[in-house]
């Protein structure tokens, strides 16, 4: 089901990357967090000495404990936004989407009706 809502999401992107200025190609996990973002417009830094890194997008944990992969991939995602001009800094550990990053969010939202993440399972 989720490589099916993937899929669909990609074959959708061009809407959503209107809001951009140009075609940009979202990755799934850049498309998870941008979802999950798009009620309060929050992301942040989670850790733990033992664990590691995460981000926490809404109320979305993107981690899983028994492998740090997944966390990688969505800092990697994460940094694409960042790049992108989707979202920015506020605090240390604390970064919002951006007004485009909004219009984005909630575009891809509504096409997908909702979060598409697994809450602490990558």
């Amino acid at each position: 089901m989720k490589r099916q809502a993937e899929t669909a999401a990609r074959l959708r992107l061009g809407k959503a990357g209107t809001a951009l200025g140009r075609a940009h190609e979202f990755s799934s996990e850049e498309i998870e967090l941008l979802i999950a973002a798009a009620e309060r417009g929050e992301f942040i830094i989670i850790g733990a000495d033992q664990i590691g890194n995460w981000i926490r997008a809404g109320q979305s944990d993107f981690v899983n404990f028994d492998d740090r992969e997944t966390a990688a991939r969505y800092f990697d995602a994460f940094n694409a936004l960042m790049k992108s001009g989707l979202a920015h800094r506020e605090a240390e550990d604390y970064y919002v989407l951006t007004g485009r990053g909004f219009k984005v969010a909630r575009e891809l939202r509504a096409e997908h009706g909702g979060d598409l993440h697994n809450q602490n399972t990558g």
